[in-house]
Order: structure tokens, then sequence, then C-alpha cells
């Protein structure tokens, strides 16, 4: 995207919230209460939220998880979601990175998220950037729901 403005990756603040909320929900329909959940992730470590700003917009998101699985530390991606005139320029990427620099700096050993079979574009950009499939059409939360897949990327 040539001449195109500077992406900067930044913790989730005060003034974001409401931008936040509206990509959560421009892309995932059923959602609802993403203010209070974008709200509680301000300044919370376990529980935290990235964005990507263009002059001042928040033009993507995303929520993470610090979990424990056995002996293992993880960070689970819970959402991610870009407004669609900004999709395929490599902004997900960029918060992946952030997200990446994250788990290797507090020594985790994986990063995992799960996402919809049906997603094509999203599982492009998770394999680019290093995510693998683990388990293919693990659950389906409800009949109305796509198949799910756990994509992860290990730091061990």
């Amino acid at each position: 995207m040539p001449g195109a403005p500077e992406i900067i990756c930044r913790l989730i603040e005060p003034e974001d919230l409401l931008a936040v909320a509206s990509i959560f929900c421009s892309a995932f329909v059923s959602m609802e209460n993403e203010v209070s959940r974008a709200e509680e992730r301000i300044g919370n470590e376990a529980n935290g939220a990235v964005v990507a700003v263009v002059e001042e917009q928040v033009i993507c998101a995303l929520f993470f998880d610090h979990k424990a699985d056995g002996n293992r530390r993880t960070i689970y991606i819970e959402q991610v979601a870009v407004l669609p005139h900004f999709r395929r320029y490599g902004t997900c990427s960029l918060l992946l990175d952030w997200i990446s620099l994250v788990a290797s700096q507090s020594e985790c050993d994986y990063i995992f998220l799960s996402v919809g079979c049906d997603n094509a574009g999203a599982i492009i950009c998770y394999t680019k950037n290093g995510f693998i499939v683990r388990n293919s059409g693990v659950f389906a939360p409800s009949s109305d729901d796509p198949m799910i897949i756990r994509m992860e990327r290990d730091f061990t």
C-alpha cells in the first residue's frame, strides 16, 4: 500500500472502547456487551487487548488471555477483527507480531486460537504468521456455528 499511513500497535486505552466494540460487533454480529468486555481488558496484564491504529483511528483489535495448560504457559487469542477496508494489508500480522513478542517476553510455550473452518482469510493469515493446525473439526458450539479448528504457534 504505497504512501499508506503508518500503522501503530499498542495496548487498548479507554478512548478506544467504542471503536473496539464497533469493530467486533461488525465482524461478529452475534456479539453483545463488547464495550464492557473491552473495558475489562484495560490495564489487565492477564487478559489484555491490543489495537492497531492509523491516524488515531482504531482499525484492528485483538483480545488475548494468558492461560496455563498443565505445565505450559500459553496465550490464547480470543478474538481478532480488522475493519474490512484494512484487510489484506498486513494489519492483523502486525498484531500477531506484537502478541508473539509478548509471548516471547513472558516465556510462553505457545499461542493458540480457534477459527471457523469457513474463515479461509483468517486461516491463511494465521498460517503465514507461523500458526499450524492442531485439531480440525474439534467442535461446533451449536448447530448454527461452523466447525472450529485450533491453531497454535510454538515457542519451545
